[in-house]
């Protein structure tokens, strides 16, 4: 004989269902919230480096958002291709929702990621781009095309000019100060805490090798002691080492 297993009732189906989609949003969830970025609200250069403002070319029509998104223009909605120059918070957003595409910004496209490659300390990274990190950061979690590419570079780039800092705090000197003022200049905001750091490290091992840090000195007790010591043989001994008057007179008495 043959088992034959009884079909699902109508609740096991539902329940099934209910805990298939309750699955899938948390499976959306986890997904959504495994590619945000936890920024330090107080933090001024995570709010700068969220202020940088990339190119976006709205994929969807959105209505009633033109003013807001674009001042300047004349028409109420954002029409399928229009570009913006919206903040990175911004628009980071919007390409999660799928309304708008992304232009990578100019420090971090194909040809500076070369230049950095082939010799990332020849670049002005101030100049580039103050976050160049931060920002290199939100766009390598944003699922961009080119976000892999934007973080292998970022890591290339830091490895390089990590090496460089680290010689320039450790060789700093009274004489290379405009040279070191120069090199500080071309920083990224978070490269110039490291060079701080190892400024300060070696400035520390100076003074522990030249005793500065702790001086061993003598006791309190110890010093009055000696003093003491030096009232009494001064009134006993004259300075020609003779006997004072108070010592003759105390001896002829004997």
């Amino acid at each position: 004989m043959s088992a034959t297993t009884p079909a699902d009732t109508p609740s096991q189906s539902s329940q099934a269902s209910s805990s298939g989609v309750h699955n899938g949003s948390n499976r959306s969830q986890s997904s959504s919230s495994a590619t945000n970025y936890c920024q330090n609200y107080f933090d001024i250069n995570d709010i700068l480096a969220n202020s940088q403002r990339v190119v976006s070319t709205f994929v969807t029509r959105v209505p009633a958002v033109g003013p807001v998104l674009d001042p300047t223009g004349d028409t109420a909605d954002v029409e399928v291709g229009s570009k913006l120059e919206l903040p990175l918070w911004l628009a980071r957003e919007l390409h999660s929702e799928g309304l708008v595409d992304i232009t990578v910004p100019k420090g971090f496209n194909r040809t500076y990621r070369e230049i950095l490659e082939a010799d990332a300390n020849c670049v002005d990274l101030h100049k580039l781009c103050p976050n160049y990190y931060r920002v290199g950061h939100h766009l390598s979690r944003m699922g961009l095309h080119e976000s892999e590419d934007i973080a292998a570079s970022l890591v290339e780039t830091f490895h390089q000019r990590y090496h460089r800092i680290v010689n320039y705090s450790q060789s700093a000197t009274s004489d290379t100060v405009h040279q070191i003022q120069q090199f500080v200049g071309q920083l990224d905001n978070e490269e110039k805490p490291l060079f701080a750091a190892g400024k300060q490290a070696l400035d520390q091992m100076k003074e522990w090798d030249n005793r500065a840090i702790e001086k061993v000195t003598a006791n309190e007790v110890v010093v009055n002691l000696r003093k003491r010591k030096h009232i009494i043989n001064s009134d006993i001994i004259t300075p020609n080492g003779s006997q004072s008057s108070g010592a003759t007179a105390s001896s002829a008495a004997n």
